[in-house]
């Protein structure tokens, strides 16, 4: 509710982003493109934390890899839309070695992170983020009620043969996803590529990969 994710869209990626709010995205064949959308609600956020036990709000890490121009803007932007709810959120520029070695070991408040998929099914990305046993639901050690009932949603969809059945068990799942907040999906972000245009036949995969098998530079 304190989260800003069309100022962060508009700062960050100029507006060229699209706002997640599911951890799957709408490239992918099972994305639930009805789930609510969550607006600010600064008030709203407040009264939340004040209901748990947090009404002058509490301090948080947020773990930086040096260098990350993209990962560091938005985490100050965070910093300044959850300060206005009293969550005090540090800024700790390390080595992205040691912060993805913090996040992977779970030792840490806050990490910002991006994932792609490498395969044309949902299962992968769905697996990572609901199935515990599965990196520990993509390093958030989300292990309670609501992630076991996103997993069971989870493994019916990966063994399901049907696609209208797959559909449904997959947006139950996001819906957990969705209400539970292990994670805050902010943007789908695209990949950026400016060319010439004497360049033609240069391809990008969905990884952001660059495919140059088939380019050629008119002189």
């Amino acid at each position: 509710l304190a989260t800003d994710k069309e100022a962060i869209n508009s700062a960050v990626y100029f507006g060229h982003g699209q706002i997640a709010h599911s951890f799957l995205a709408p490239a992918m064949p099972h994305y639930k493109e009805d789930l609510p959308a969550v607006s600010v609600d600064v008030e709203a956020a407040k009264q939340l934390l004040a209901d748990a036990g947090y009404p002058d709000g509490f301090d948080l890490t947020v773990e930086v890899g040096s260098g990350d121009s993209t990962i560091l803007q938005t985490a100050t932007m965070l910093q300044e839309q959850w300060g206005e709810i009293g969550v005090n959120l540090n800024i700790q520029q390390i080595d992205i070695a040691t912060a993805r070695q913090n996040w992977q070991a779970g030792e840490y408040d806050v990490f910002l992170s991006n994932m792609t998929s490498d395969m044309t099914d949902s299962s992968e990305v769905a697996g990572l983020w609901c199935i515990s046993e599965q990196a520990n639901c993509w390093r958030s050690y989300w292990d309670d009620a609501d992630q076991d009932q996103a997993e069971e949603l989870c493994r019916l969809g990966n063994s399901e043969m049907d696609e209208e059945l797959r559909m449904d068990y997959y947006g139950q799942m996001q819906e957990v996803v969705a209400d539970a907040v292990p994670v805050i999906p902010l943007v789908y972000a695209p990949f950026a590529v400016v060319t010439s245009d004497r360049v033609t036949g240069l391809a990008q995969t969905p990884l952001g990969i660059y495919n140059v098998k088939n380019m050629e530079i008119a002189k």
